[in-house]
């Protein structure tokens, strides 16, 4: 009797022992596995990403098999396996969101949307990071330029982080060809997630307006060898850029479906590295509004120490792993030591993203002087020199240079040095607007001089500029 009792209790706890089994492997499914109504697919996890799988649920007999005895029962616990998930776990919308965990739910216009994949997250780990903080050093000699971009570092990652927004200014890099900004953008490229992509194409109005597929990107890179060149395009780039940092939540155009927002709205933040003397400094979006004053964050860099530079392309591999093992160092660091300094230079303010929002002095003169209103200047500073030559019939009209004097007046005799130039603008508004970007530049060759009776503009040309040799 002891011994049937043992045998009959052995089978009893092995059918438990199965059932548990069962049981905890429904539950696994329950928590990988969703189903996208919309295509009748299901939505495997798989590692770090979730995919479509149509052989799910014919690939489920196997494991079965081991746990449940007959085909029938295999067929019975897969139907209703299949129908909990279609009731529980069903979706509309999936896909990557910059920010978000594979796993997590989202609201998409009123509808669910399953976060499909993850940034590469860099875990912040305590250590040295000599190679970068040398390359950084380098390439930023100045500290307010170098304390800029630690900050803006800091907040993109806290955002990356926590999945939320942070209106952070657009970080453009300005200097030389080969002196090392290209290669610090990637590397903080990968400290935000690694997930990058150019947003021109949908930004810049000349191809399709699309924009689903900026969604899963945490870094938006705009490369300026595609950019655009025309002040026109920059002026829309502009634009563009405010919608997608500052605005609380986006619009994204998806090809033959209708346009939609998410929520949480995707984390991004918008990067640029441009040769600032050469014709890509043109493809920068227009930063002379006043709408753009703590919209950017301009740095001048300079020719950096980088390792094995000397071994040039062939050491490529082997130089960005040196920099991006540091890169675990350089998060903790950002987090856990560095702060923004007590005092701030004239024109640097903190941001509302609590980003240093710093614009180098000389990398703004180089953009300004690819502007409409810096082309107009050159033309206004050449009506200058020109006070100068005694024999010009016109010597008794540029000498009212020295006195206030109207926007009309300068428009007309820009025209009359310079016939058909076209760098003067054709319309007095259009000159007004541009004098009042020069005038509120600090190396500006003229600044305002009260109103006339009409209420108009006066200007006056500042005395160095009238004398350069004084």
């Amino acid at each position: 009797m002891s011994r049937n009792n043992s045998v009959l209790a052995r089978k009893r706890q092995e059918k438990e022992d199965k059932e548990s089994a069962v049981a905890q492997f429904l539950a696994k499914q329950l928590d990988e596995v969703w189903f996208d109504a919309r295509n009748g697919v299901h939505l495997v996890r798989k590692g770090e990403v979730i995919v479509p799988d149509k052989g799910y649920l014919k690939a489920l007999e196997y494991p079965l098999s081991q746990l449940i005895r007959t085909r029938k029962e295999i067929r019975q616990c897969i139907n209703e396996l299949d129908a909990q998930i279609k009731h529980e776990r069903s979706v509309q919308y999936h896909g990557p969101v910059a920010g978000q965990k594979a796993g997590a739910w989202l609201e998409c216009s009123g509808s669910k949307w399953l976060v499909t994949s993850s940034p590469k997250y860099i875990e912040p780990v305590k250590g040295d990071w000599p190679n970068l903080r040398r390359l950084i050093e380098t390439l930023l000699p100045e500290d307010i330029a170098q304390d800029a971009l630690y900050s803006w570092c800091k907040t993109q990652y806290q955002a990356i982080q926590t999945g939320r927004h942070s209106q952070c200014p657009i970080l453009i890099f300005a200097g030389d060809t080969g002196d090392g900004k290209t290669l610090l953008l990637s590397l903080i490229t990968a400290l935000r997630g690694g997930r990058e992509i150019n947003p021109i194409k949908a930004w810049s109005g000349e191809g399709p307006a699309w924009s689903d597929h900026l969604l899963g990107s945490e870094c938006l890179n705009i490369d300026d060898s595609v950019a655009l060149k025309n002040y026109q395009a920059r002026q829309n780039l502009a634009t563009k850029v405010k919608e997608a940092i500052f605005a609380n939540s986006v619009t994204i155009d998806k090809r033959n479906n209708t346009s939609f927002t998410i929520n949480p709205r995707p984390a991004w933040g918008v990067a640029m590295a441009v040769n600032a003397n050469s014709d890509s400094i043109k493809t920068v979006p227009a930063l002379d509004g006043a709408d753009m004053a703590d919209k950017a964050v301009v740095l001048r860099t300079h020719r950096a120490e980088i390792l094995y530079r000397e071994e040039g392309d062939h050491a490529v591999e082997k130089r960005y792993k040196a920099y991006a093992d540091e890169l675990a160092a350089f998060a903790d660091w950002l987090l856990n030591r560095w702060s923004q300094p007590d005092s701030l230079p004239s024109g640097c303010v903190v941001g509302r993203s609590g980003t240093l929002v710093y614009r180098d002095p000389e990398a703004l003169t180089e953009l300004h002087r690819a502007t409409p209103a810096g082309l107009f200047e050159e033309v206004i500073r050449e009506l200058c020199e020109r006070s100068f030559i005694k024999q010009n019939i016109l010597a008794d009209e540029l000498a009212s240079l020295e006195r206030p004097i109207s926007t009309a007046t300068i428009l007309n005799l820009a025209r009359t040095f310079f016939e058909r130039d076209r760098r003067i603008p054709e319309a007095v508004q259009t000159a007004g607007k541009f004098l009042s970007q020069i005038a509120a530049r600090p190396d500006a060759c003229i600044e305002e001089a009260g109103k006339n009776r009409n209420h108009s503009k006066l200007w006056r040309f500042k005395p160095e500029a009238l004398n350069p040799d004084s």
